[in-house]
């Protein structure tokens, strides 16, 4: 070291505590990343009529995405999907948002109120709502 080089109080603390560190523990370990395989790729298949969505992945193994289920819901009602994420209240884009809300219910495990409301933007009370609606307008 030059004499005309300053080194602060802290930086030769901190490299006097590393070389006590390295006489007392050695060598730091060399931590080795895992090569993990890549993810399946999902299979994707041709829609069979419009009700259903040209993106649709063929995995029935699992339970579907709440994305998803809004995606099928919008091709259904012939509307956007981010428009049911939206603050749109047409008649045709509210239902669509319904039906979207009760299939997410429906056939998500464990999805609750609340969760819902996060994934539409909406509080737990709409989403109460909207599933009442939902039910009065199947009953019809």
């Amino acid at each position: 070291m030059n004499s005309t080089e300053q080194v602060s109080p802290a930086t030769a603390l901190l490299a006097r505590y590393a070389d006590v560190r390295a006489r007392l523990y050695g060598p730091r370990p060399v931590v080795r990343r895992i090569n993990l395989p890549a993810a399946p790729m999902p299979i994707y298949v041709d829609p069979i009529d419009e009700t259903i969505p040209a993106d649709c992945p063929l995995n029935m193994l699992l339970s579907p995405s709440w994305r998803f289920l809004a995606a099928y819901a919008a091709v259904k009602h012939g509307v956007d999907k981010d428009a049911l994420i939206g603050r749109s209240q047409k008649a045709n884009i509210v239902r669509a948002r319904f039906e979207a809300i009760h299939l997410c219910r429906t056939h998500i495990e464990g999805v609750g109120l609340t969760r819902l409301g996060i994934y539409f933007e909406r509080d737990h009370t709409t989403i109460i709502n909207s599933l009442r609606k939902h039910a009065e307008t199947i009953a019809k």
